[in-house]
């Protein structure tokens, strides 16, 4: 499977809204609420913080994903798939770059998500995840390397 991950550009910011929406619409709405305005502009702010990475499989676009180097570890900060593409072991060869590339920088990787999801919570812990913490809203993950 040839993964490529590509910085984005600001044309691709509307591929970053769309991605977030549908991976996240159906638990958004059950957690808060849709409200469509408030969703584009905290996503269009997400996008402009940088480090987003448009996921390309064999020269589709299949997702996003978002890296920070933070001083003690590397922050997931972003992990989305179409649902389309979601299934084919995509978010895993994500997920394996993601924990590489915290290894190759001696840091341990962080990543959150939202407390309904419990689907990717689940898989992630598969993975080798803990929950670290939980707020009201997120379970806060993290695996050491």
């Amino acid at each position: 499977m040839n993964v490529q991950y590509i910085p984005v550009q600001e044309k691709d910011s509307s591929f970053f809204v769309h991605v977030h929406h549908v991976a996240y619409r159906k638990i958004i709405e059950e957690m808060f609420g849709w409200d469509e305005c408030f969703q584009d502009k905290q996503t269009n702010q997400a996008f402009d913080l940088g480090g987003i990475n448009v996921i390309k499989l064999q020269n589709e676009k299949v997702g996003i994903v978002g890296w920070e180097d933070r001083s003690d570890y590397l922050w997931l900060k972003d992990l989305y798939v179409l649902p389309e593409y979601q299934g084919r072991g995509i978010g895993s060869r994500v997920l394996d770059t993601s924990i590489q590339k915290a290894r190759s920088f001696g840091k341990d990787i962080h990543l959150r998500t939202l407390r309904a999801n419990i689907c990717v919570k689940e898989w992630y812990e598969r993975r080798g995840f803990i929950v670290d913490e939980i707020t009201d809203i997120h379970w806060k993950m993290v695996m050491y390397t």
